[in-house]
C-alpha cells in the first residue's frame, strides 16, 4: 500500500503504543472492521481508506460470485485483517528506519530543545 496519506499509519501507531505485538493486531483488526464495513456499504470514511478497500476488495472477493453485490459483513474481516497486516509491516519498517544513527538523528531533531 502507497502511503499517500499516513493517517492510517498515524492510527496504527496511537493503538499500539506500549502493547505487545499480539494485542497491537488485535486492537486494530477490532478497531479497523467496522470502519472497513462503512467504507464497503456506503463508500464513506478517510479517503485513503475508502481508496484501500475499493482497490483491494478483489484480493478477498476471489472466488465469490462477482455477479452479486458484495456482503459488506462477509468482506470487512478479511480486509480489516489484510490492512492490519499492511499497516503493521509499514510500522516494523518506520521502526527499523528509526533504529539506525541517521534514523535516531532525525527523530531526535524533530524533539523540541533538542
Amino acid at each position: 500500500m502507497m502511503h499517500e496519506d499516513d493517517s492510517l499509519q498515524d492510527l496504527a501507531a496511537r493503538l499500539g503504543c506500549g502493547d505487545e505485538p499480539q494485542r497491537v493486531r488485535e486492537k486494530l483488526e477490532a478497531g479497523l472492521t467496522p470502519l472497513v464495513r462503512r467504507a464497503l456499504r456506503y463508500g464513506a470514511g478517510m479517503p485513503p481508506l475508502v481508496r484501500w478497500v475499493r482497490s483491494n476488495l478483489p484480493r478477498v472477493e476471489a472466488g465469490f460470485d462477482r455477479t452479486r453485490p458484495v456482503d459488506p459483513d462477509r468482506a470487512a474481516a478479511p480486509l480489516a485483517r489484510l490492512l492490519c497486516a499492511t499497516l503493521l509491516r509499514g510500522r516494523a519498517d518506520r521502526l527499523a528506519d528509526c533504529d539506525t544513527p541517521a534514523g535516531r538523528r532525525a527523530a531526535a531533531e524533530t524533539v523540541c530543545g533538542v
